[in-house]
């Protein structure tokens, strides 16, 4: 083996990654949550709620930091197959700022 071989060698460090969870309750039944913005979200096997509907909504992240839950109205923008993307109605800067500090910890953590 030479001096510099061990450059040769590919090195993978293993890094724990932090269990994320986000849903939603919209009428009584709890949709996965896909994808996050700030302003919206994509709600896996919602797109039976139709575009443009209006409803009042339960939204849940949890991480290892921090649990986010709150009550909102939200409105359906668009819907992508099964999914339906899900923009929030009306959100208060307080939540919209849970919201934003919430996706930066899941930004950092990949």
């Amino acid at each position: 083996m030479g001096v510099f071989d061990f450059l040769k060698k590919d090195v993978v460090e293993k890094v724990k990654v932090p269990a994320l969870t986000a849903s939603v309750v919209i009428n009584s039944k709890t949709y996965p949550i896909g994808n996050m913005a700030v302003d919206s979200f994509t709600a896996t096997g919602a797109a039976s709620l139709g575009k443009g509907t209006a409803f009042k909504m339960k939204v849940a992240f949890k991480d290892s930091k921090e649990n986010v839950a709150f009550v909102c109205d939200g409105q359906v923008a668009t819907v992508m197959g099964k999914d339906a993307k899900i923009s929030y109605v009306g959100l208060d800067e307080a939540r919209r700022l849970k919201v934003a500090g919430f996706l930066t910890r899941y930004l950092r953590s990949r």
